[in-house]
């Protein structure tokens, strides 16, 4: 299991993130406010994102860059941010779970927590 994780930690382009943030993904399931995405990536220092110090620019195996807001344990933690994140501005951002590179809805998400 360890092989493959760091196989895929390896062959997978993972980018920095704004002002130097660690870029690790969410090994177990994890919530994310997503505020934009796109086929290429975009400059960490974009005026579109000046409003985030914790910005992270993750490139996904489909090919889109999506980037994110906060990292957090629980639903209502990463619903929070999403208020936060909107008053500023973001009204297409939404909650993202994602477990490794694997996206799910917040429902599936939730579900998968307590089925374990």
């Amino acid at each position: 299991m360890r092989g493959i994780l760091l196989f895929l930690l390896i062959s997978l382009a993972i980018l920095p993130a704004a002002k130097g943030q660690d870029t690790q993904s969410c090994v177990d399931i994890c919530f994310r406010v997503q505020v934009a995405a796109s086929t290429k990536p975009l400059m960490a220092n974009d005026q579109q994102f000046k409003d985030f110090a914790d910005l992270e620019a993750i490139r996904f195996p489909d090919g889109y860059y999506r980037y994110f807001t906060g990292k957090f344990e629980t639903y209502f933690a990463a619903q929070e941010h999403l208020e936060t994140v909107k008053a500023k501005g973001y009204a297409k951002a939404f909650v993202l779970a994602l477990q490794g590179l694997k996206r799910m809805t917040p429902d599936e998400a939730i579900e998968l927590i307590y089925a374990n």
